[in-house]
This record gives C-alpha cells, sequence and structure tokens, in this order.
C-alpha cells in the first residue's frame, strides 16, 4: 500500500513538471487565415511584413509578436494604431521602446486613441504621438513591382496637407488616385488604422480604391480578426488584423505576417499568441 501511495505521489509530481515545462517553453500556435493561394505555402517570399495593430499597453504581447516577426525575418513592422489607451506621452514611449529595443525597421499609424488627451483639453491633436515618433503617418500605401522585385512606401504627409489630421482624412483620397497615376502598373497594398469596408466611415476613399488597383487594404482597430471581399470589386480584399490587447477583445491576442511573392501574389498568415 506505502509504495502504491509513493508511485501514485510521483506519478502525480510528473504530471506536473510535464505540465510547467509545456507551459514556459510552449510557442504560440500559427494558423493561415488568408492565402490567395494555398501552394505558396512552398514558397518563399520576397518581402515579408509583420503587421500588428490595437496594443492599448499590453507591450509584452507587442515584444512577443517583434520576437516571432525577427524569427520570420520579416523586412519590415507596421504598427497599425492604437499602441495606448489616451495618447500620453509615457504610454507612447513605453511602446516605442519596445519598438526600437527588437532592432526591426517600422512605421506607426496613430489610432484614434492616440487623441484622447488632446480631446479632453477641447484641441484634437497628435502632438504627443509627434513628440515621440517624430513623423505621422496617416496612411501607408506600398507598392510593388513583381517584375523588377522592388518596392515602395508612401504617405500621406508626402503629399497632402491633411496630414496628421485624422479626424479630416478627405486628403487621403486624392492621395491614393496620386499613386495610382505614377504608379500605374505596380499593386498597391493600402494600410489604414481604421477598416474601409464592411463598416468604414470613408466612402469616398472607398470608390477611389475600388476604383484603383490596390490588391488589399489592411486596418485595425475593430479588435476582431477577418477577411472580406469587396462587393463592387471581388480581387479587392479587406483585411482586419486582430488586436494585441487583452482587454476589449474577443479573440486571442494575434498579429500578422504578410508575405509578397516574386509572382505578384500575397498571402497572410495569422500568428495566435496562446501559449495555454
Amino acid at each position: 500500500m506505502l509504495k502504491l501511495r509513493r508511485f501514485f505521489i510521483v506519478f502525480v509530481l510528473g504530471i506536473m513538471f510535464t505540465a510547467v515545462i509545456m507551459a514556459v517553453t510552449s510557442k504560440p500556435t500559427t494558423t493561415v487565415i488568408t492565402t490567395e493561394n494555398p501552394q505558396l505555402a512552398n514558397k518563399i517570399p520576397v518581402l515579408t511584413i509583420a503587421l500588428v495593430a490595437d496594443t492599448h499597453n499590453y507591450n509584452d504581447n507587442l515584444q512577443m509578436a517583434l520576437e516571432i516577426a525577427k524569427e520570420n525575418k520579416v523586412d519590415f513592422v507596421i504598427h497599425l494604431g492604437d499602441m495606448s489607451n489616451v495618447g500620453t506621452l509615457e504610454e507612447l514611449t513605453n511602446a516605442k521602446k519596445g519598438l526600437d529595443e527588437s532592432g526591426l525597421e517600422y512605421f506607426v499609424l496613430p489610432g484614434d486613441h492616440e487623441y484622447y488627451v488632446s480631446e479632453w483639453n477641447g484641441s484634437p491633436s497628435i502632438n504627443n504621438f509627434a513628440n515621440v515618433f517624430g513623423e505621422i503617418l496617416d496612411g501607408l500605401v506600398l507598392t510593388w513591382n513583381s517584375i523588377n522585385l522592388k518596392f515602395e512606401i508612401i504617405s500621406l504627409c508626402e503629399t497632402s496637407s491633411e496630414c496628421g489630421n485624422l479626424k479630416s482624412i478627405t486628403g487621403f483620397a486624392s492621395f491614393v488616385n496620386e499613386v495610382n497615376f505614377k504608379f500605374k502598373n505596380e499593386d498597391k497594398y493600402l494600410f489604414l488604422h481604421e477598416p474601409l469596408y464592411p463598416l468604414g466611415k470613408d466612402s469616398q476613399l472607398l470608390e477611389r480604391v475600388r476604383k484603383s488597383n490596390v490588391k488589399a487594404v489592411f486596418a485595425g482597430d475593430a479588435h476582431f480578426s477577418s477577411e472580406t471581399p469587396d462587393s463592387v470589386r471581388s480581387s479587392l480584399k479587406h483585411i482586419v488584423i486582430g488586436a494585441l490587447t487583452e482587454e476589449r477583445n474577443l479573440q486571442t491576442p494575434r498579429f500578422s505576417l504578410l508575405r509578397l511573392y516574386a509572382n505578384g501574389e500575397y498571402s497572410v498568415e495569422e500568428i495566435i499568441l496562446d501559449n495555454n
């Protein structure tokens, strides 16, 4: 009886020890949510971009995402906004510290939460964001030429006085027109803080995008990842990147990797931060 009891204790302790080891060493699971061609999984991308969104001060999750991004040899990172809860200098500085320490090149779009502190004072501005990050990128367009394998990142700030005015982003519609005219033959990918479709607020910009050769629009803000084909132009995809925050999030914290290939196709892999 005593031997049986000892065996049982050792058995239970062994299970507990194994569980602890697995919890410590397990890595986040990964799931592919959208791919234009399933065969792309066996091809080597020419460009890989980490897309993160809605950190809301969960900088540990941001750090984990950046580490995974480095393991996947990303070329750069785009943060789609809402790094903070209310846009204080302290919040933004902490977020920037994590991005800087990753050693990765990055672009950051301000989200609506980056405006909150100034709104309380009655004068919406992006001064805190500008003081920390230097430049204000309300939106980005990536142009991609699969013939000579060249890409270019273009921001609204380079072409419009609307830069840094998220509340009045009408200049972005003409910006998309400009880029579309200048890069007629290149594929384009648009990066915004808020989705354009199906619940977007900027119908003018959506109309311009539909008439362009933008292949996909990437956004955050919704705290729920999704992919929606456009109802007017089926070749256009609206892809919402999941949130890194653990609050007001119906999903497990996550981010995505965008991969571009030499044949002009792309894939999006969703990385779920789940160590349980």
